[in-house]
């Protein structure tokens, strides 16, 4: 049984999963423009209490900029997470956490299905990009 937490973090939404013993956790909460900092830090939490294990760590998928693997130097889609480093939401139970950008994530996760001497390309359209375009209309 894998026992990582995976978290993808968007414009709309923050979706996290983990394997247990009787099948997958999930868990979706919204977000958005005014959603802070604390808001997703006691999701994070709430949903790690429910497991009956203690993660081996938690990866997550941010929007944005993401420096190394445990800041997020800018998000446009989320002001909440300007500056935001890993260890904020290692959680009181000391989880190591690691970022990655959303896009690589995907992109990563997609080209696992293929051979190394194929190209990939993913485009995303997330709520950042449906918000607009529902603005346009």
């Amino acid at each position: 049984m894998n026992t990582y937490v995976g978290i993808e973090i968007d414009g709309g939404q923050m979706y996290m999963m983990a394997e247990t013993a009787s099948g997958y956790l999930e868990h979706t909460v919204s977000t958005g423009k005014e959603c802070s900092l604390l808001q997703l830090q006691q999701e994070v939490e709430a949903f790690v209490n429910k497991l009956p294990y203690t993660p081996s760590g938690i990866g997550m998928g941010m929007p944005g900029l993401v420096v190394g693997s445990d800041k997020v130097e800018l998000s446009h889609v989320l002001p909440a997470l300007n500056g935001v480093t890993a260890d904020m939401f290692a959680t009181p139970a000391s989880i190591p956490v690691a970022f990655i950008n959303d896009v690589k994530a995907a992109t990563m996760a997609e080209a696992a299905h293929f051979t190394n001497n194929e190209t990939v390309v993913v485009i995303m359209a997330d709520a950042f990009i449906a918000a607009r375009c529902c603005g346009l209309r």
